[in-house]
């Protein structure tokens, strides 16, 4: 099943009175097997028809967990179903229900306000074909979708009878990711520049790695020479995802401080290093790999030719970069579709 067969068949199969075993409620909850594909490695997506009762307007969202991990906060991309399963609508959208517990008054209106607030922070360059809200035709008496239409940042609406190409909603789907990120910005940035615009509510925090070796994919500190540096959850699941392929190949690997990775088999050591790409700049991220490859490789070996470097990223990076890297003795992997891809020499020595 693809994505644009996922939205189709829960729009016209979906029915409120048949319950959550319904086939449609089953498909919102399985949805990550489907956008697995169709999301940068790292990323974790959910689906939902409601808890208890059956939800009027259910949801797929996929969440950036270096910024949430939860409907209920944070910023998130999400396919609204309307409540008539007419259409759906990819938006960028605030959670609510923590915000709820710091605004005072008309939530709904402060909410709305924040919204526009990050809308208008944002580059207009790249939203003016998008919409800038929602409308759900849920029952008046409704709370939950009257929060979704004021917390909406900035959508994309699509009629079920006229559903766009799969590669066009993937291609949507990933532009509104990228659009993520520079709305977290904005609101940051916001956060500081005029902070009556944005209400904030005490942040998730996930738990803190005892010490870098613990390799979990809660966002953790490592202290390097009096410099902290961020590991972001996304990173680490990277590095723990590519780590197991590795040993299911017959690698021995390792994670010693401060190298994301090492690996060996048959004689040949390898470095590897894990970059997550921000926005999409894979000119930063391969930039960033190249360096540190070189300077650990340096640093950290007695015989640092005999070691062969490898780039690892969460998506492509595009042949621009893999040319620079290929001229640099460096091979790259990335995570596409589910699966792992590489250059010829990573694919000939058991990388990918």
């Amino acid at each position: 099943m693809d994505l644009r067969e996922l939205l189709s068949t829960i729009a016209t199969t979906y029915d409120r009175e048949l319950g959550q075993q319904a086939p449609a409620a089953r498909l919102l909850r399985g949805a990550g097997e489907v956008l697995e594909r169709y999301v940068p490695l790292g990323y974790l997506v959910k689906g939902s028809s409601g808890q208890s009762t059956t939800a009027f307007v259910p949801w797929i969202a996929v969440f950036d967990p270096d910024e949430t991990d939860s409907a209920t906060h944070g910023m998130y991309v999400v396919y609204l179903f309307a409540a008539d399963m007419r259409s759906v609508s990819l938006t960028l959208l605030q959670g609510s229900e923590d915000l709820r517990k710091v605004i005072k008054g008309d939530a709904l209106g402060d909410l709305a306000g924040q919204a526009g607030a990050i809308r208008r922070a944002m580059d207009p360059n790249l939203i003016t074909d998008l919409d800038e809200r929602v409308t759900l035709v849920a029952p008046k008496r409704v709370q939950r979708p009257k929060y979704y239409e004021a917390g909406t940042i900035i959508a994309k609406r699509y009629e079920i009878a006229d559903l766009p190409a799969d590669q066009r909603l993937a291609d949507d789907l990933l532009r509104f990711l990228r659009l993520c990120e520079h709305g977290i910005d904005c609101r940051r940035q916001l956060a500081l520049s005029d902070p009556g615009a944005i209400a904030t509510g005490e942040r998730y925090q996930p738990p803190a790695a005892e010490g870098f070796k613990s390799k979990d994919d809660s966002e953790h500190e490592q202290t390097i020479a009096a410099r902290k540096i961020i590991k972001s959850r996304k990173h680490e699941t990277l590095v723990n995802t590519f780590n197991d392929h590795l040993r299911d190949r017959g690698f021995t690997t390792a994670s010693p401080h401060p190298r994301d990775l090492t690996a060996t088999r048959d004689g040949q050591d390898w470095l590897i290093e894990a970059k997550v790409l921000r926005r999409g700049d894979a000119v930063q991220a391969t930039r960033g790999a190249l360096a540190q490859l070189y300077w650990y490789r340096h640093v950290h070996y007695t015989e640092p030719r005999t070691v062969r470097l490898l780039a690892l990223f969460n998506e492509p990076v595009g042949d621009l970069c893999l040319d620079v890297l290929h001229a640099n003795d460096v091979q790259a992997v990335w995570a596409e579709q589910g699966t792992w891809a590489g250059t010829a020499t990573a694919l000939t020595d058991g990388l990918c």
